[in-house]
């Protein structure tokens, strides 16, 4: 009996021998047929070539949907109309305690584009913006979209004989200004190629009595005459018929939107409906999409092409709240987070270099932040690390980076992800975006994964810019035909790309000196270094012209400590020159020391180099270390 049991048993682990066996043989086979596969694939790959713009390494951080992804080939107005038909009681303004909805904010439109109407702006007319960010810059930019006229946005600060070059160079008509740059306006309007300028007051969209009071009492409301149009008459125009919604024309001008001038004259850049919907479809695989019901932070200027486009036109679309910021101090950046609690919020890296400093909010909870963006000027990893901590500690995700310019409607690269926001990096192209980085001497493409190989970042895409207005020469110096007949934008920047795609921002060009003996010597290294004191709260440095050495330019630091009183500055100067010693070459170095109250900054809130130079080029050369009075 026990016998017969083994026997089964035996015969038993025989047929389950035989069936492993042959389970072993079918993954064997499975094995080498997936390795077969395998080759096939990377035959049919194509082999790396180490260059960006062929091998484009970046490409893995977005999901194979992004590629394939269109923009949207409608208006800039079609685009928020379109995409709010369903939000029409969301709030999409809030302006000093009031609260637009989005069919408020359509009906304001429509009233607006009639008005333009009724004084004869046409399709292809440039109506110029001179407003902050009231209700009524939203108003007039997407009603100026709705007749198919074009949008020239200009900061109201400017001053009068700039003012007059913009509105002469578009040759526009219209001007749609807040009532505060009247004066500047009756210097220059005699004189240019306006006809009607109509004045808007900051307590137009007001309407608790309180404070429409104060404002109306502070500023007098502009009456009406032969040159100027008050707004409450221009927009109470009465028409028996509505304005027809002009169509989506391929490539057309949506808005002029200037550059920031931080290194000479701003130009005008021609940005189209797919700049501004493209930065839309961008930002969607960026990471940086807001959703309806979310709130947005108003307080980058909407007449900037970063304001109006990554900002103002992506919030909307996205049916998102903005929190309109009229008059933006940078110093007040923190409190207004913690009084609108926003979302989303950007800007350059000095306001949330604020943020350190402010001490109302140093035990705040900021977990409602969502997106902290940061971009427009130089960021030192000093700096960028001291920020990070501050946002984790206070509940707040880490600060995203991006770079770009006005020509391209806002950034064109962003870390889009943890991986590729890597310390020191700007990121990595957005969707659609292809880049090569330019040896400047011998014009040839650089490859990726060295730190070495630093050259100037040429872009193209679908959000870069049509030309700069009347201005062909610029136009030509700014693009690049390949020999395939591919436009490219030279940046200006100077970077290099690691092993992954992620790019790390070097210095501008124009940032970069030549030394009397024919070196050249870039000025970001000087200034990461000298930001690493514990006591130096900012630096700037700039090329000085020497005279009695002939053609070529030295280093000068300025240097913003963080205590300017009680300061021993003979030991901070040793301390920053032995810093210098271990980060800069000899060579290289700063030749010259300023110690100064605070850095210029121009209306953009990037430090303004030009004046520095100015600054510069007035010191006393033969004091080596000096301190502002």
């Amino acid at each position: 009996m026990k016998r017969k049991k083994i026997d089964e048993f035996l015969t038993q682990l025989n047929e389950k021998i035989k069936k492993l066996e042959a389970l072993t043989k079918e993954l064997e086979k499975q094995n080498e047929l997936k390795e077969i596969e395998l080759e096939e694939k990377k035959k049919k790959e194509p082999k790396k070539t180490g260059f960006p713009s062929k091998d484009m390494p970046w490409l893995k951080f977005f999901p194979k949907a992004s590629v394939e992804d269109k923009i949207n080939e409608l208006t800039l107005y079609q685009q928020i109309k379109i995409a709010n038909k369903d939000n029409l009681e969301e709030i999409a303004l809030t302006y000093l305690g009031e609260k637009i909805s989005f069919s408020k904010l359509f009906s304001k439109i429509d009233q607006v584009a009639k008005a333009l109407d009724s004084i004869g702006v046409k399709k292809g007319d440039v109506v110029t913006l001179c407003l902050p960010n009231i209700p009524e810059f939203v108003y007039s930019f997407y009603a100026i979209s709705k007749i198919g006229a074009i949008a020239s946005l200009i900061e109201p600060r400017t001053n009068a004989e700039r003012i007059k070059n913009f509105i002469n160079n578009s040759k526009s008509k219209v001007m749609i200004m807040i009532d505060l740059c009247k004066n500047n306006i009756d210097k220059m309007i005699d004189t240019s190629t306006l006809e009607i300028v109509i004045a808007v007051s900051a307590s137009n969209s007001i309407e608790k009595k309180s404070k429409k009071k104060i404002y109306t009492f502070i500023h007098k409301e502009v009456k009406t005459n032969n040159k100027y149009l008050n707004w409450n008459e221009f927009i109470n125009v009465k028409r028996l018929n509505n304005v027809v919604t002009q169509e989506y024309i391929p490539n057309t001008t949506a808005a002029i939107v200037y550059t920031s001038g931080t290194t000479g004259i701003p130009k005008g850049a021609e940005l189209t409906n797919e700049t501004y919907n493209g930065q839309n479809m961008q930002l969607k695989y960026s990471g940086i999409c807001p959703e309806n019901g979310e709130i947005f932070l108003g307080n980058v200027p909407f007449f900037s092409a970063y304001g109006s486009s990554s900002g103002m036109h992506n919030a909307l679309t996205n049916g998102v709240t903005i929190a309109l910021i009229p008059q933006y101090q940078p110093q007040d950046f923190p409190e207004l987070l913690l009084k609108y609690q926003p979302n989303h919020v950007m800007g350059v890296p000095r306001f949330y270099e604020f943020m350190l400093q402010n001490k109302k909010v140093q035990k705040s909870d900021f977990s409602f932040l969502k997106n902290i963006i940061s971009g427009g000027d130089k960021l030192p990893p000093i700096n960028e690390k001291k920020i990070n901590k501050f946002m984790i500690k206070h509940a707040a995700p880490h600060l995203k980076k991006g770079l770009g310019m006005s020509e391209f409607g806002g950034g064109f690269i962003t870390t889009v992800s943890e991986k590729s926001n890597k310390i020191g990096s700007v990121g990595i192209p957005h969707v659609g975006n292809n880049v090569m980085i330019i040896d400047p001497n011998t014009g040839e493409e650089l490859k990726y994964g060295s730190e070495k190989n630093i050259g100037e970042l040429y872009v193209t895409g679908p959000t870069m810019m049509k030309s700069y207005f009347n201005n062909k020469e610029e136009t030509e110096k700014f693009f690049y035909i390949d020999s395939e007949g591919k436009k490219w934008a030279k940046t200006g920047d100077l970077v290099y790309m690691d092993e992954d795609g992620v790019i790390f921002f070097v210095d501008r060009i124009k940032n970069v000196i030549m030394r009397p003996d024919g070196h050249t010597t870039p000025l970001l290294p000087i200034e990461n270094a000298i930001c690493k004191h514990p006591g130096v709260l900012n630096c700037a440095a700039v090329g000085v012209k020497v005279e009695e050495k002939g053609t070529g330019s030295l280093p000068m630091a300025f240097i913003v400590l963080k205590k300017n009183e009680d300061v021993n500055l003979n030991l901070i100067q040793k301390e920053i020159e032995d810093l210098l010693e271990s980060y800069v070459p000899e060579r290289e170095r700063p030749h010259w020391f300023r110690y100064v109250k605070d850095l210029p900054y121009n209306l953009a809130g990037k430090v303004n180099l030009i004046e520095l130079r100015e600054i510069a080029s007035k010191e006393d050369l033969k004091i080596r270390v000096s301190k502002e009075s």
